[in-house]
């Protein structure tokens, strides 16, 4: 992507799937490096997945397309840790059967998980760095 682009969108869910959908595949479709995405691993933007895999195929880029994990660290035997993928708590198997196992099915590529270490934040600043920054932040706010 070339320079900085910050756009607001400030919507009902039902209207905030297109719309951040569509700016999603304009920024997707001019990434010329690594694509990287962080959305919230909720019940929020489960409409956005839903636009997202339904035209997947009207995407470029998949194949540069990064799932950054930024949620689930707990306290645990380290200081931070991942809930495992088992617990049905887990951020990265809700990601997994809400978007990225459709998305998969879809485009038939496997997508990489990136998932930082809070013991080594400047080690993930880095490759964050290194990968341009990132290209897409979702955030929300939800009900609770």
């Amino acid at each position: 992507m070339t320079g900085f682009k910050e756009k607001k969108v400030f919507s009902s869910h039902a209207l905030m799937a297109e719309r951040v959908g569509l700016l999603w595949r304009d920024f997707q479709s001019e990434a010329e490096k690594d694509f990287l995405v962080s959305v919230p691993l909720s019940s929020t933007p489960l409409p956005l997945y839903s636009w997202v895999v339904e035209n997947a195929l009207t995407f470029e880029n998949w194949e540069k397309f990064k799932f950054v994990l930024m949620d689930e660290q707990v306290e645990g035997e380290r200081v931070f840790s991942y809930v495992s993928t088992t617990d049905k708590a887990s951020y990265e198997s809700f990601a997994r059967k809400n978007f990225l196992d459709s998305l998969e099915e879809k485009t038939k590529i496997r997508f990489e998980v990136l998932k930082p270490d809070l013991q080594c934040l400047n080690e993930f600043d880095s490759l964050v760095q290194l990968k341009g920054g990132f290209d897409l932040l979702v955030l929300a706010i939800g009900a609770k």
